[in-house]
């Protein structure tokens, strides 16, 4: 007997829906999503499975009963009539679940009893009767060429399926609140749609054509098209997150205490934090967090926000542009990936909280208008699940009127006078934290190096290097990028090329030396020269980002009234500590 290569396709297409139903149970902590795709899964495995052993041996019309496969096949063939139309059930009810419930819990359920009513009474029909044997199974076992009555009622039926899935796909596709639900509906409906379509029209329409042309026995035309469904699913959980919802969250923070304000926010209420460095934010956040599952989207470090405050269980998902093991996202993904955490953690149960830190941010790289519809599409989505938004910033950055705009989204306010890791720069020690601004003239840069000990240091410096170099201790390792336009020395580098050069100089020097490496940048009035203020924030960002994920240190040395208010409020957010000059304390031949 002849190995058949028609069932390759079928056991190609088993071997992946095996594996997308282990990484859906597995990865996928959503029973939302579990759901609405393991039942469309777990059928095409067994159909697809069945195929395979109808398949296995090359077989004619004239041979088929003298083969010891027969029954078996018949067996598998009756099995796949099942799996049909439990596909199609499992098709039609992802496209009232998926992404969002377009039907209620009650609906819900008299659409999970009418299917499987369906299925009950199809089933003795397909497994004991005859009324499938001398045509449907055979052609599908690849036994016959025929196609019998019992079809021709069926697809009227099958017709209808695909108009209501195909319907709702659509209508759920206009109505997506983010562009990656967008991206996934399309991504279901298409790969749906290459698998049915061409499927009905080589598979199924031949059979009633004149003299059954175009027909070719034991072709397999669903499984070569459900591997398109296939591929479409896969790109679609690599790189849409199509079944994955990371925000999904476990409630184990301890209640702390805080002021009463705090106590008193309740389910659908919306809390403005005005707060210059986020931490009121995280208490409130860390309080309600007690009580309700919550999820924190934030520009700090996450291993920096669970060590201070104890988040041993809740995600947190990090905003920034550095490649990292973390569940980072980038900061301009505002109506993309953003967005899309949020709904879908609102959308698994009520009864949550979402914190969103360092608005300031957020704001200055989407830019005020999009970030505000942004904040009040979640604030409206939070209220409507009886749940609690929280979002921080400080209102420094914005006119009164976008004040007033902001304060119009909040339902409550939380205020935080001052930073809280805010110090004296006489009091500075590089051990304080991983990001340190400290404001001194030049006549103080030798005192502050020469607390530095222990480390390998890079300077990026507006000064000559052998200028630079004078002050740390005796013994410590340091190289230097002098910014300037002078040509001719090795570690030169334009001010112009601050966000090529000089940061990949620094991400190559975090990412060798690590814990050991101490970068020291006093270059930032030479690049405010030559760069915007979006641009020198985004490169501080990503080089605080970056020392973080390595544990290893940056410290930013600036004069003092360098920037402008609202801009100082933004650089000092990214900050770990902020070492001020007290200028009262100065002599006048020290400012000179």
């Amino acid at each position: 007997m002849e190995f058949n290569p028609y069932a390759v396709p079928p056991i190609l297409s088993m071997v992946i829906h095996i594996f997308l139903l282990i990484y859906l149970l597995a990865y996928t902590k959503s029973r939302h999503i579990k759901k609405a795709f393991v039942p469309l899964f777990l059928t095409v495995a067994v159909w697809a499975g069945a195929e395979s052993v109808m398949r296995w041996f090359v077989v004619t019309e004239e041979n088929y009963r003298t083969l010891w496969c027969y029954p078996y096949a018949l067996l598998m063939a009756r099995i796949m009539a099942l799996a049909v139309l439990a596909i199609a059930l499992a098709g039609a009810y992802i496209s009232f679940m998926y992404p969002l419930p377009r039907i209620t819990k009650r609906q819900e359920k008299m659409l999970i009893y009418t299917f499987i009513f369906s299925f009950l009474i199809y089933m003795p029909i397909v497994l004991f009767s005859g009324a499938m044997v001398e045509d449907v199974l055979y052609y599908w076992a690849g036994y016959g060429t025929d196609f019998g009555d019992l079809l021709l009622y069926i697809l009227p039926i099958m017709a209808v399926f695909v108009v209501v899935v195909f319907y709702n796909f659509s209508s759920s596709y206009i109505h997506a609140k983010t562009k990656i639900e967008k991206k996934q509906i399309q991504l279901v409906a298409i790969g749906a749609a290459m698998f049915v379509f061409p499927g009905f029209i080589t598979g199924m329409l031949p059979q009633y054509m004149p003299n059954k042309q175009f027909i070719v026995p034991g072709v397999p035309a669903g499984n070569f098209y459900i591997i398109f469904l296939d591929i479409f699913l896969l790109y679609g959980a690599a790189k849409y997150r199509l079944f994955t919802v990371e925000a999904v969250v476990e409630n184990g923070v301890k209640e702390m205490r805080l002021p009463e304000t705090a106590k008193e926010i309740e389910p659908g209420d919306v809390v403005l934090v005005i707060s210059p460095d986020g931490k009121k934010g995280f208490e409130t956040f860390r309080y309600l967090a007690s009580k309700m599952p919550g999820l924190c989207l934030t520009t700090k470090h996450p291993k920096t926000v669970r060590t201070e405050f104890q988040f041993s269980k809740l995600p947190v998902i990090w905003v920034s542009e550095i490649t990292t093991k973390e569940n980072a996202v980038e900061p301009m993904k505002l109506e993309f990936e953003l967005s899309y955490h949020i709904y879908a953690f609102l959308r698994e149960a009520e009864n949550r909280v979402v914190y969103i830190d360092d608005m300031d941010y957020i704001v200055a790289i989407n830019g005020f208008k999009n970030t505000h519809e942004f904040l009040k599409s979640v604030a409206d989505e939070a209220a409507s699940r009886n749940s609690v938004l929280i979002f921080s910033l400080s209102m420094s950055p914005y006119e009164p009127d976008q004040q007033s705009s902001i304060r119009s989204i909040a339902s409550k306010e939380v205020v935080q006078e001052e930073m809280h890791a805010r110090r004296p720069r006489n009091e500075f020690s590089v051990k304080e934290g991983n990001a340190i601004l400290v404001e001194a003239f030049s006549e103080q840069r030798e005192e502050i190096k020469s607390k530095i000990s222990g480390y390998k240091v890079l300077g990026v410096s507006a000064h000559f290097p052998k200028k630079f170099k004078k002050g740390f201790p005796e013994g410590t390792e340091v190289d230097c990028v002098w910014i300037t336009d002078t040509s001719g020395y090795e570690k030169a580098i334009s001010s112009r090329r601050m966000e090529f050069e000089a940061i990949q100089e620094i991400i190559s020097f975090v990412k060798s030396n690590g814990d050991r490496a101490l970068v020291y940048i006093d270059a930032i009035p030479a690049f405010i020269i030559t760069n915007e203020f979006l641009s020198i924030l985004k490169f501080i960002k990503d080089i605080v980002d970056i020392v973080h994920e390595y544990n290893a240190k940056v410290v930013f040395e600036i004069p003092p009234e360098l920037f402008k208010p609202s801009q100082k409020a933004l650089v000092e957010r990214r900050m770990d500590v902020v070492y001020f000059l007290d200028k009262s304390t100065l002599t006048t031949p020290s400012l000179r």
